[in-house]
């Protein structure tokens, strides 16, 4: 089964925003959806917090901020294919 995990904060409404898209996508694509609360003190706190919501896909990460529906269901659907990541704008600069 496919995991995602979005990181997101309170009082966020991308974060909101994020999550209500995601929901929807699972309702008809199913996967495993972990939330992680990035907060002072948290493991992301440091790498995330200017960053929220951020979304990974079997551990990879897939898109900061924003989240693209259609992209997020191509690759959902198509996990191994590296064309279906969300595009280089919205990548991590790591």
């Amino acid at each position: 089964m496919i995991e995602v995990e979005l990181f997101s904060g309170r009082h966020c409404s991308l974060c909101d925003k994020a999550k209500t898209l995601i929901e929807k996508v699972r309702r008809e694509l199913p996967f495993n959806l972990r939330e992680t609360l990035v907060e002072p003190g948290s493991s992301h706190y440091e790498e995330y917090r200017d960053h929220i919501p951020v979304v990974h896909i079997n551990g990879t990460f897939f898109c900061r901020h924003r989240v693209n529906e259609e992209e997020f269901r191509r690759t959902l659907q198509f996990p191994h294919d590296k064309r279906t990541t969300s595009n280089e704008s919205h990548r991590q600069n790591s």
